[in-house]
């Protein structure tokens, strides 16, 4: 899966990992952190082209549908 390395080489990521659950095979959590505002994230960085891919890709394999949840970092 190239996404991965394609999204750690954006000048603004800080880390990106995926996790899978081996006991739910359809169960995967992006863990994603970013040099940058959550506007700029949705607006920017979600519009690239591997994303799209990545979702085709994997979504047969999902158990239910994705959800999206934004953290901050404690002091920021």
């Amino acid at each position: 899966m190239p996404q991965p390395e394609s999204c750690a080489a954006e000048p603004e990521c800080i880390l990106f990992d995926v996790f899978q659950d081996p006991e739910h095979p359809g169960h995967f959590r992006f863990l994603e952190v970013w040099n940058a505002s959550r506007k700029w994230f949705e607006t920017n960085q979600l519009t690239r082209p591997y994303y799209s891919t990545l979702w085709e890709k994997s979504k047969p394999t999902w158990e239910k549908e994705m959800v999206t949840q934004y953290f901050e970092r404690e002091g920021e």
